[in-house]
């Protein structure tokens, strides 16, 4: 096991970029979070506004105008003079002045009494009382019209406007961004984390055993390279499973992100993460092979991780991307985990086509994985043959 540990101890003297960069994961992921608003999950609930009405009439269409408003607002009636609704109405203790003139039951179908409404400017409230009373008046005058007296049209009325529609909230399991879990924030920024602590891990690793004093002596050593393969494999192998798992216990660091864990989606993000792991490896591989000094493994991890988070919608949300910016991002793998986890966030059950989907994104970031491995082993051949 003497590869497996000189593996190991190269990896140890690596644990500070580790450290450094998940700490600064972390602090980003905790300050979008922090930063990110209050979900709105209230469901919707009917209001009673504040009116005042003043009935001069004291008619059966009047007192059952009266009575239908009480059912559906805060209804005050008053003699209050002019100078003091307005008053009352600067103060905001109420939004709406109804007065109902004298012989407006006596005259109403022939439209010489009209109401006199008095309200706030701009007020939406307003406009909602408008078209209710509009509504009763206009359903009262067609009961009168067809023979009922104006006791008879108001009860009916009254009661008309009283029935509600049947309504059935269908839950398409679709969620707004306000709506969206903040661990899923965490996921969204994986990529960058991912593949910069790739690159420099297995670069670094690979540089030191690529010293053409240590490949001598490995090649002279009494392992044979298969051993020598399945040791550096298993180093590595710790290495990766013990890094992903860390990262999947890092909503807990996050508002409320205990909730990741019983959630229903949960194994998808975990499947999504492990195939952007893959990718992240193969990177890698490719990255260290093709990287000649430590200089070039800090240029490669930062290009290659900038790079692919500014152009797949790790850092700029996929919506604000230009189409051109979209087409060319297509043809890298970060963007089909981001596609798949932008599923995830904004959902809280998956049709069949929101499931094809996550599983194409996955099965299409293993093909990355492999075919980046295959270049691996092509350059690597390739060397070898010119040496």
């Amino acid at each position: 096991m003497t590869v497996f540990k000189g593996y190991l101890k190269i990896i140890r003297k690596n644990l500070g970029v580790i450290f450094t960069y998940t700490a600064i994961f972390l602090a980003i992921s905790i300050l979008i979070t922090e930063l990110m608003p209050e979900k709105q999950r209230e469901s919707f609930q009917a209001e009673k506004l504040n009116i005042t009405i003043v009935d001069e009439d004291s008619s059966a269409l009047s007192k059952g105008l009266t009575e239908y408003l009480s059912e559906i607002c805060n209804v005050t009636e008053t003699d209050m003079n002019k100078e003091e609704l307005t008053r009352k109405l600067y103060a905001r203790s109420t939004e709406y002045i109804l007065r109902i003139p004298e012989g407006y039951g006596e005259n109403f179908l022939d439209g010489k009494a009209v109401l006199d409404t008095t309200k706030v400017p701009d007020s939406s409230a307003a406009y909602l009382i408008d078209g209710r009373i509009n509504g009763f008046v206009k359903t009262a005058a067609a009961y009168i019209k067809a023979g009922y007296t104006q006791e008879e049209a108001a009860d009916r009325t009254r009661r008309a406007m009283e029935v509600q529609p049947d309504v059935t909230v269908v839950d398409t399991g679709k969620i707004d961004e306000n709506s969206r879990e903040n661990y899923s924030y965490t996921f969204t920024y994986f990529p960058y984390l991912y593949v910069t602590l790739m690159i420099y891990c297995i670069s670094f690793v690979l540089r030191a055993f690529s010293d053409r004093e240590i490949h001598r002596r490995m090649l002279a050593a009494p392992v044979s390279a298969t051993s020598q393969t399945l040791q550096a494999v298993s180093a590595f192998g710790i290495l990766f499973l013990l890094f992903w798992l860390v990262s999947l216990l890092m909503p807990l660091a996050t508002k409320n992100g205990s909730a990741f864990y019983t959630a229903p989606l949960a194994k998808y993000y975990i499947l999504n993460s492990f195939a952007l792991l893959l990718v992240s490896v193969a990177i890698g591989f490719l990255a260290g092979t093709l990287a000649r000094n430590a200089e070039a493994v800090s240029a490669i991890s930062n290009i290659v991780g900038l790079g692919l988070s500014f152009l797949c919608g790790v850092f700029v949300p996929m919506e604000l991307l230009g189409k051109g910016v979209k087409k060319v991002s297509q043809f890298l793998p970060v963007y089909w985990y981001e596609t798949a986890n932008e599923v995830l966030a904004t959902n809280t059950t998956l049709s069949s086509e929101n499931l094809h989907t996550i599983l194409q994104a996955v099965g299409i970031q293993a093909v990355y994985a492999l075919a980046l491995v295959i270049i691996t082993l092509f350059i690597v051949k390739r060397r070898q043959q010119e040496s």
